[in-house]
């Protein structure tokens, strides 16, 4: 199992199912992204919403830029290449490109966290 273990160090704020609204990631990593918070999303940051693309560059954007502070696990969401489910608007509107793009990063993801 790939396990995200982190100090036990700090503040964590826990997200989950933001399933492609932009405008809530945005709004908590505003409020939360400080020097001593930790912000870890759940998974499914896609389907369901109006942006899932929007919400999973953006997080992955800010992943990027602050890999100590922001971390991305891997919803069912994340796995329908391997495991097809419903709604999965996100997936149905890739390229075939785009969709071997996101599953690769995705599967990267640990699956669950221990703090």
């Amino acid at each position: 199992m790939k396990l995200l273990e982190l100090e036990p160090k700090g503040r964590f704020v826990f997200v989950e199912d933001t399933h492609g609204d932009l405008t809530a990631s945005i709004k908590v990593v505003e409020m939360h992204l400080n020097i001593d918070t930790k912000i870890i999303f759940l998974g499914d940051y896609v389907d369901r919403g109006s942006d899932s693309k929007g919400n999973i560059n953006y997080l992955l954007k800010k992943k990027a830029e602050d890999p100590d502070k922001i971390h991305l696990l891997q919803g069912n969401h994340e796995t329908y290449c391997t495991l097809e489910l419903s709604p999965a608007d996100f997936w149905k509107n890739l390229k075939s490109n785009e969709k071997e793009k996101y599953h690769n990063i995705f599967k990267k993801f640990p699956l669950a966290v221990s703090v």
